[in-house]
């Protein structure tokens, strides 16, 4: 609830004022929330460093980080774009990997503190990497007041196909993260607990991957052609594959295939917008459009649980219901793409 909101505000001030301050102000933030949580002991403690303090910090870098290589790719914007967001996976998969060892042997305050200044120490190395590149027309040369409600823009039907393209696929594209782990414990029982957290690292992992490789072939099919195959894809994968995945080899797969497909649209959100309505403010579409993110990421994945909770314990009910949201999603992308190019063959 706070990252959504704090990336449209970053998104305005970053396409006025420079994206690579954000960048650092949302690093020291990730620092100081990791630190602080290692020494807190109560749930509103955690809430705060957690909750408010991390929300902030990844909303004060996701929207910049999401524009930077738009600044300088052209040709190759859709693989540049992909590989820098599949930084968040692979990380996300080796840091799930490397907690599960450093909780067992050091425990939680001390695993924090160590993540504390190993992200500093990462973070401080990006940030010597960044080099700002603004267009000529952006309202940091033009000196244009900040405008924070672009009225003109709600009214093209063009970016409501975008908007809610994406707020549909979030709400089916974070369950399989939040529950794979818990529908390997139900399903297999006697399996090694060491095991357990195994999918959910595949899927991440996968997902670095599939950012990256669907990044390049945006530039080759076009990149709204891409959103559209790899979100529907997701959504099947959930629907046909995970509705019946009761062996470990079977998850293990559906982890993979759900991981590669289901994570490149977060990194072509970005150069959609950069195709279809230019890179002179993409921070501030970018924060825009993560505003549309904030139904699924707040509700997403508590709804697929209140699902199967309320279905009686019947996973089917919930991962068709995260499945369909996937495939929903994808078709709404395609008022934009016939609008802009009609041909059903075409690159676009």
């Amino acid at each position: 609830m706070v990252t959504m909101p704090m990336a449209f505000v970053v998104g305005k001030f970053a396409d006025r004022y420079g994206y690579r301050q954000f960048i650092i102000a949302g690093c020291l933030t990730a620092f100081l929330a990791m630190l602080t949580a290692a020494f807190s002991t109560q749930l509103w403690q955690f809430f705060l460093t957690q909750g408010v303090l991390q929300g902030a910090c990844i909303g004060l870098i996701l929207p910049v980080a999401m524009s930077f290589p738009a600044q300088w790719f052209r040709c190759r914007r859709g693989l540049a774009t992909g590989i820098v967001i599949a930084g968040s996976s692979f990380g996300g998969g080796a840091g799930s990997l490397m907690a599960q060892q450093l909780l067992n042997r050091l425990g939680l305050r001390y695993t924090l503190i160590f993540y504390s200044f190993y992200h500093l120490f990462l973070m401080t190395l990006a940030v010597f990497m960044l080099q700002d590149r603004p267009h000529p027309h952006s309202a940091r040369f033009t000196k244009a007041p900040i405008q924070w409600w672009d009225s003109t823009l709600f009214r093209k039907p063009l970016f409501w196909s975008v908007a809610i393209a994406t707020l549909f696929v979030v709400f089916g594209y974070l369950p399989p993260y939040f529950y794979i782990q818990l529908y390997t414990m139900e399903k297999l029982p006697d399996l090694n607990p060491a095991l357990y957290a195994v999918p959910a690292a595949v899927m991440n992992f996968s997902a670095a991957a599939g950012r990256t490789a669907i990044g390049l072939l945006a530039d080759r099919i076009g990149v709204v052609n891409a959103f559209f195959v790899s979100v529907l894809i997701s959504g099947c994968m959930q629907l046909l594959f995970w509705n019946f995945a009761t062996s470990f080899p079977a998850i293990i797969c559906f982890s993979i295939l759900v991981g590669f497909f289901g994570a490149a649209f977060l990194s072509m959100t970005s150069v959609i917008g950069a195709k279809l309505f230019g890179v002179q403010n993409l921070a501030t579409l970018s924060g825009i459009l993560l505003l549309f993110n904030m139904p699924g990421n707040a509700a997403g994945s508590p709804l697929a649980g209140a699902i199967f909770s309320a279905s009686g314990g019947n996973w089917h009910a919930a991962i068709t219901f995260s499945g369909m949201c996937s495939v929903v999603g994808a078709f709404c992308i395609l008022y934009a793409r016939f609008k802009m190019e009609p041909r059903v063959f075409a690159i676009y």
